[in-house]
């Protein structure tokens, strides 16, 4: 499995705002840095986008299939990649914070799981109905604890989805 590799314009966007994060503390925006200084975005627009997506229906119907699925057939494969390493994470509400085209089709995804320190790289995959499928999940870096933290305030509450609807 490759690691990803942050193209040089990512690597001027992060030099760039590391720069205005360490010089110039009245500087508000709404990107914020985890240890490993890839920016996530948290701005509202960003968030609803993600959350309204077809892609995140794909995603919860994914993570949901992993859920039951062990109840189901315990003898029976992975429903995506992965899934067996992050079983004890898959119950917890989701936040997705980010989403770019993948090279080789479909979208790769970072979700985070509430009250949980990981950032999670999610390759979601467009079938030809239109509807997206989830076909891997890895772990992608840390968040700092003052960004967990956040995450947990009410201002985040109508981001979060569930992955199996009660």
């Amino acid at each position: 499995m490759s690691k990803y590799t942050p193209s040089l314009e990512q690597l001027t966007r992060i030099f760039l705002l590391l720069v205005i994060h360490f010089t110039d503390p009245n500087v508000k925006c709404s990107t914020r840095m985890d240890q490993d200084s890839k920016p996530v975005s948290l701005d509202s627009q960003n968030l609803t986008r993600l959350r309204d997506s077809s892609m995140a229906d794909g995603v919860r119907k994914g993570l949901c299939s992993a859920i039951n699925a062990p109840k189901a057939c315990p003898e029976c494969l992975d429903n995506f990649m992965g899934a067996h390493l992050f079983r004890s994470v898959l119950k917890r509400p989701f936040l997705l914070v980010d989403s770019e085209e993948n090279g080789f089709g479909g979208v790769f995804t970072l979700v985070v799981f509430k009250a949980h320190p990981n950032v999670y790289r999610l390759w979601v995959y467009r079938l030809s109905s239109g509807e997206f499928q989830l076909r891997e999940m890895t772990q992608y870096m840390a968040l700092n604890k003052a960004l967990v933290q956040e995450l947990s305030h009410q201002d985040y509450a109508p981001y979060w989805l569930n992955a199996c609807r009660n």
